[in-house]
């Protein structure tokens, strides 16, 4: 075997950490779960101890279901970022980005926990996560379709109320109103036939990600189906389905967004 030339070039093939580190990024907003998480597990295999690294490890293997995996490295990468911010100054331009990565993983953290069957820590990461800003779109849906999952409506419903009330933003306020509808065993169709036609008209919205728009187009669905229109619902599930990593032009969507 010869010995590599020292003045040999770079493979261009080989991907710089910081690379695969997007990569797995964007694998996640597009919805291809099972290659983020193996690039995420190389990643962490090779810098365990890179806070985003452990971060986007701990959402891939939520993504895919593997909880267990997930759970210490969401509150890690969490913790991490609290203490951040509590020992940062306040002057630095990178706190919004701090507070925003803690409350994404607590956020995580809290519907692995409950995926888990763990509800007391659920409702505690929650409640941190609202804890840096109480208006936030992720804990606050979080919030409310964990408690729909727990067929606690009332409670669930007063809550999208007096998040409406403060301003909630459409597209998370009509996915917790569509998982509150899909807990009720009784929910009217009139009201199932509105709360999908108004998720499908936010997906028709340039700048969603493909995971938010098969979320969308999965409860219009469902939602579809329960009305009694299954040629809807069955549009919308096609949708939702071709929203994958071999459908879904990056490159376009990039240019649409900016």
């Amino acid at each position: 075997m010869m010995p590599a030339q020292p003045n040999a070039a770079p493979n261009p093939q080989q991907r710089t950490p910081q690379q695969v580190f997007e990569m797995t990024k964007r694998l996640l907003a597009l919805g291809d779960e099972h290659d983020a998480a193996q690039h995420a597990a190389l990643l962490k295999s090779h810098f365990p101890d890179q806070t985003p690294i452990v971060g986007v490890h701990g959402l891939a293997m939520a993504a895919v279901g593997a909880h267990e995996l997930a759970v210490d490295d969401l509150a890690r990468c969490a913790e991490e970022s609290i203490k951040a911010l509590d020992e940062g100054e306040a002057e630095n331009p990178n706190r919004p980005r701090i507070a925003d990565q803690a409350i994404r993983m607590l956020t995580q953290l809290a519907r692995s926990r409950e995926a888990m069957g763990q509800p007391a820590e659920a409702d505690a990461a929650i409640e941190r996560a609202l804890a840096l800003d109480p208006e936030a779109p992720e804990p606050v849906r979080a919030r409310i379709e964990i408690l729909a999952d727990r067929a606690e409506i009332s409670a669930a419903q007063s809550f999208l109320n007096e998040a409406n009330d403060l301003g909630l933003e459409e597209l998370p306020a009509a996915l917790a109103a569509a998982a509150i509808a899909l807990a009720k065993p009784d929910a009217p169709h009139d009201e199932c036939h509105v709360l999908a036609q108004r998720l499908r008209a936010l997906t028709d919205r340039v700048g969603l990600d493909a995971s938010t728009q098969k979320l969308a187009l999965r409860r219009a669905a469902a939602l579809f189906d329960r009305a009694g229109e299954s040629d809807e619902a069955f549009r919308a599930a096609t949708r939702a389905a071709n929203f994958t990593r071999g459908n879904y032009d990056a490159a376009a969507h990039a240019r649409a967004t900016n």
